[in-house]
């Protein structure tokens, strides 16, 4: 069965993943520099992962973070799940929706150790096999890793982990870009005067207060030796058509029917999710290229995605979705519920004989 899934993440839109820091943008000479407040305007800058190449150089790659991509896998896979419940006319406890959700009811997991039938019910469960999770923190059968740009050093880092086609996309140095842009006072630039005027509350008096505070602010920038920038900020984001090496390891085998989640998960992600932040401007879209599943056989599957979506008409695919309708049929909000809250009167299960 499928043992990793292996793609590019290519970015069809800006990508901008915040990081904190005192990154400052100067439009004078286009460039971005750390620390001090005297120079340029504040600058939001993007994630970035330091990796040293095979010559002891250290290289600054933007990075999508893997914990990054599994919380959202998590979230897609948590509402496959509560359709199928849905589907079958049944509500989850709020306890069964967070741990869905996010992996765990509380911020404190039971301190008791797993017993041999609780970890078989995990294991072979479609969602918490493949996402672990629950009151004793199921480990997660998938490995998601960090989402480098495809560049001969990554490439070389990744070793047998890069993508199988990693070399035929080598790109050059300069992923990003950075955008400064103007916060705007509709008052002190007079956009939409009259429709102000008639649904604004002592508007005369609130506006000749607002206006002599705004021309204040206009002569103390005049005096001033060097051009305001405090209304000005910038943004740094990675370029559309960046393509990014991504993969995903089955730490241990799964079955068809979690197989056919997690693909379904994928589909998921590739079709509504934007990465990062600014979606509401059009950042963050993507597609997965190049999509190639790795079978327990060492056979590699290419026609599993296309264009970007998973391809139902494959063999392989359908038939993990085949066995993932017929286990989707069997999910039932209260075998949930106590899955992650087992009865304590009941006998303990003590595993095969």
């Amino acid at each position: 069965m499928i043992k990793r899934f292996s793609a590019f993440i290519r970015t069809r839109s800006p990508l901008h993943i915040a990081a904190p820091g005192s990154m400052r943008f100067d439009p004078a000479t286009g460039k971005t520099v750390y620390g001090g407040q005297s120079v340029g305007v504040p600058c939001t800058g993007i994630q970035r992962e330091v990796l040293f190449n095979e010559a002891g150089e250290a290289k600054h790659f933007p990075v999508i973070a893997a914990n990054n991509i599994s919380g959202r896998l998590r979230r897609h896979a948590a509402r496959i799940i509560l359709e199928a419940i849905r589907l079958r006319g049944q509500k989850v406890s709020l306890a069964v929706y967070n741990v869905l959700q996010c992996g765990a009811v509380t911020g404190n997991p039971d301190g008791k150790d797993m017993t041999l039938g609780e970890y078989r019910q995990y294991r072979d469960d479609p969602y918490f096999g493949l996402f672990g999770g629950g009151p004793k923190m199921m480990r997660r059968c998938l490995e998601v890793e960090n989402a480098l740009p495809v560049h001969a050093d990554t490439t070389a880092n990744l070793g047998s982990m890069a993508h199988p086609h990693a070399h035929r996309h080598a790109q050059g140095d300069h992923f990003t870009d950075v955008w400064g842009f103007r916060r705007n006072d509709d008052l002190r630039d007079l956009v939409n005067i009259h429709q102000a005027a008639e649904v604004v509350e002592n508007f005369e008096a609130e506006f000749n207060a607002r206006q002599q505070a705004i021309l204040g602010e206009v002569d103390r920038e005049k005096g001033s030796s060097k051009t305001s920038v405090k209304t000005y900020s910038a943004l740094e984001f990675v370029r559309p058509g960046t393509l990014f090496d991504f993969s995903i390891l089955m730490k241990w085998a799964i079955s068809d029917a979690q197989a056919g989640l997690f693909l379904l998960t994928l589909d998921s992600l590739a079709e509504t999710e934007r990465l990062g932040g600014y979606g509401r401007n059009g950042f963050g879209r993507f597609s997965f290229d190049d999509a190639i599943l790795l079978t327990s056989d060492g056979k590699e599957h290419q026609d599993a995605f296309h264009d970007g979506r998973l391809n139902r008409e494959d063999p392989l695919v359908a038939h993990t979705l085949s066995a993932w309708h017929a286990a989707s049929q069997k999910i039932d909000a209260t075998a949930l519920a106590n899955l992650i809250a087992p009865d304590r009167g009941a006998a303990p299960d003590r595993g095969a004989a």
